[in-house]
C-alpha cells in the first residue's frame, strides 16, 4: 500500500511539473529578445526613448539583521533628458540638501547656501544620480548599457518559474542576475554577487502611469547562493511625480 501511494505521488508530481519542464527545455531567448519583450511590458522602447523628463520620490528604510529599523531616507530625483540637467533633493536631520548637475558641473546647496564639493564627492554624487535613474528606469537602462549579457534559462525564484539573465561589466567582479516573469516578461527581481555576498532585490508592486509600468515597492534581502532569504536589508517606496518638479538654484555653475 505504501509503495502504491509513493508511486502515485511521484507520478502526480511529475505530471504537475511536466508543462514547466517542457517549457524550460524548449525555450531559449537571446538577451536582446528577452529585454525587448520586457520593455514591451513596461511601456515600450519607443515610448521610453521619447520620455523627456522623469521626477520621482524614493523612501528608503534600512534594517539590521534582527529586523530592527536603523535609518530612513527620503529623496526626490529629477532628470531632464533634453537638457541633460539632473537633480536631487533630500533631508538629513534638520538640514535640507539640493544637488544639481548639468554639463559635468555641480551645485550643492545646504539649507539654501552653496556648499563646496571635493572631487571624490562629485564622483559619489554622480554615482548616486546615475544609480537612481538606473534602478527606476528599467528594463530600458539594462537594454541600453554596455555589458555582457547571457541568457541562463528558466529557473525557480521564491517558488515561481522565471527567465534568468546574467549580466557582468568590464572592470567589475560583481555578477548580476535579472529575473523576468515567464509569461508577461515583467522584471520581477535582480540579484547581485558583491564581495562574496548575495543581495536580492524584489519588485513587489508597480505603478501604472500613461502606459508605463514603474516600480512602486521594492525590497532588498540578504540571500544565499540558492536565493534563500536570510534577512531583509531594506525597503524602497517610489512615486512618480507628474506635477512637482525640482526648482534648481539659479546660480552660475562652477
Amino acid at each position: 500500500m505504501r509503495t502504491s501511494l509513493s508511486r502515485f505521488f511521484i507520478r502526480f508530481f511529475f505530471i504537475g511539473m511536466l508543462p514547466f519542464l517542457l517549457k524550460a527545455c524548449q525555450i531559449h531567448l537571446e538577451p536582446e529578445e528577452l529585454l525587448m519583450k520586457s520593455l514591451s511590458h513596461h511601456g515600450g522602447l519607443t515610448a521610453m526613448e521619447a520620455q523627456q523628463q522623469l521626477t520621482f520620490s524614493k523612501k528608503t528604510i534600512s534594517y539590521d539583521s534582527l529586523g530592527r529599523e536603523i535609518s530612513e531616507l527620503r529623496q526626490q530625483f529629477f532628470y531632464d533628458f533634453e537638457t541633460g540637467k539632473f537633480g536631487l533633493q533630500w533631508q538629513e536631520d534638520t538640514d535640507s540638501w539640493e544637488l544639481s548637475h548639468s554639463k559635468d558641473q555641480y551645485v550643492l546647496l545646504k539649507n539654501g547656501e552653496i556648499s563646496l564639493l571635493t572631487g571624490d564627492q562629485k564622483k559619489s554624487y554622480e554615482s548616486l544620480l546615475n544609480g537612481g535613474l538606473y534602478v527606476y528606469w528599467q528594463p530600458y537602462k539594462l537594454y541600453k548599457d554596455i555589458s555582457k549579457k547571457t541568457y541562463i534559462g528558466i529557473e525557480n525564484l521564491l517558488g515561481s518559474p522565471v527567465h534568468v539573465l546574467e549580466v557582468t561589466y568590464d572592470n567589475s567582479e560583481d555578477v548580476w542576475q535579472y529575473y523576468f516573469d515567464v509569461d508577461s516578461f515583467r522584471l520581477l527581481a535582480n540579484r547581485v554577487l558583491h564581495s562574496g555576498r548575495y543581495s536580492l532585490i524584489t519588485n513587489d508592486n508597480t505603478e501604472s502611469v500613461s502606459g508605463f509600468s514603474l516600480p512602486s515597492q521594492r525590497t532588498s534581502y540578504r540571500v544565499d547562493a540558492q536565493n534563500k532569504v536570510l534577512w531583509k536589508q531594506a525597503s524602497y517606496t517610489y512615486e512618480l511625480l507628474n506635477k512637482t518638479l525640482l526648482v534648481f538654484p539659479q546660480r552660475e555653475l562652477n
